[in-house]
């Protein structure tokens, strides 16, 4: 019998409910308070008048997410980061929080759920109006988002083009783009002692873990995995790279009948599903390493160059004048929260990150699952 995980207890019990909804059904954007002992709670509108709002709030993708609140917790305690109390948190699928931040090109709004096409030909469809009213900070709070961590290079570099050369300028991103990690995905069960190929054909039979290193050519999943659990591709990265992956196996067309639907809306809500009893049939899940990092999970991980995940960020505009305003709480927090990351020299030795480790950014990637950059 399946066992829900102990992350359930993050995510509220309306979003679990919701994950049975049908095809068309988006994941809800999940927010939290982090801050500077590691403290996290849900960001409801209850919460809100208590907390009130947070110095600024980031928007990650949501493989991102508990590497996010180590990230946090480190910055709140490092020099930079001890005149900041409280910093807001939230999640979902790269293609859902780019519908939440794009504005309407005349009014420089965010949109009402209105789908938005940018330069690229990529449509980003409207974000939904939250199916169970527990969508986490208000409007006026948590899409005034100070800093973007997508899990593709994509949707960063969109808003950047569209900052430098809409008409009239919607001024969505403060600077450029850069990566900050390198996403491996993997197909795992809730298991900590079925060997690899228990999962995936042509992997070992002993230990919980195995490597593909070439492409995915010439294996095949195992029937006895079940189900498999698959993020969205559309929105979510994650998916995408799942579906590279079981194209080259040669499962076709899209979706292949070994994989559920309705598909997940982001890969949080995919991982939760091989722990969920309400999916009986689903044993395994295409997820980021990151999620089950240390974790001790049977895993089959895909380390190919064409299923690699890089992931970039990039400052957001709060304001609609392009630049890290002195006065602006949230675009200052932002812009320090993304100076502690040092992303231009990754191999620089940062007091303060690790939980005080002295970790540069890379070693920190490692410890978190990721691939540096």
């Amino acid at each position: 019998m399946k066992v829900k995980s102990k992350r359930l207890t993050v995510l509220s019990a309306a979003i679990l409910c919701s994950l049975a909804a049908p095809a068309s059904w988006a994941a809800d954007t999940v927010c939290q308070y982090v801050d500077s002992s590691g403290h996290f709670a849900d960001a409801t509108a209850a919460n809100v008048g208590i907390y009130g709002a947070p110095d600024t709030t980031i928007a990650v993708a949501s493989n991102f997410y508990g590497p996010a609140l180590d990230l946090i917790t480190d910055f709140l305690n490092s020099p930079g980061g001890t005149s900041y109390g409280l910093i807001g948190l939230c999640h979902n699928a790269t293609g859902h929080l780019m519908g939440e931040i794009l504005k309407d090109p005349t009014t420089h709004v965010n949109p009402t759920h209105t789908a938005i096409t940018l330069h690229s030909g990529t449509v980003y469809s409207a974000h939904p109006t939250p199916a169970s009213g527990a969508e986490a900070l208000p409007l006026a709070i948590a899409y005034k988002y100070g800093l973007f961590a997508a899990a593709n290079q994509d949707a960063p570099d969109d808003l950047v083009y569209e900052t430098l050369n809409a008409t009239p300028a919607p001024y969505y991103t403060i600077g450029s783009s850069h990566i900050y990690a390198n996403g491996i995905p993997v197909i795992f069960t809730d298991s900590t002692s079925a060997p690899p190929n228990s999962l995936v054909t042509g992997t070992a039979s002993t230990g919980t873990s195995d490597t593909i290193a070439t492409t995915a050519s010439g294996h095949t999943i195992v029937p006895a995995a079940g189900e498999v659990a698959v993020a969205d591709p559309v929105p979510a990265p994650y998916g995408l790279a799942a579906q590279k992956i079981l194209t080259d196996m040669g499962y076709t067309p899209w979706p292949p009948s070994i994989v559920h639907t309705p598909l997940f809306g982001n890969i949080d809500v995919t991982y939760q599903a091989v722990f969920d009893p309400a999916y009986p049939s689903i044993n395994s899940g295409f997820v980021a390493k990151a999620q089950i990092c240390n974790a001790g999970y049977s895993y089959v991980e895909f380390t190919n160059v064409a299923y690699n995940v890089a992931q970039y960020a990039v400052l957001l505009d709060t304001d609609g004048d392009s630049v890290t305003t002195g006065g602006n709480t949230a675009e200052q927090a932002a812009l320090a929260l993304w100076t502690f990351m040092n992303l231009s020299n990754p191999n620089a030795a940062n007091a303060n990150l690790g939980g005080g480790a002295g970790q540069t950014w890379n070693q920190w990637l490692t410890n978190h699952c990721y691939s540096v950059i």
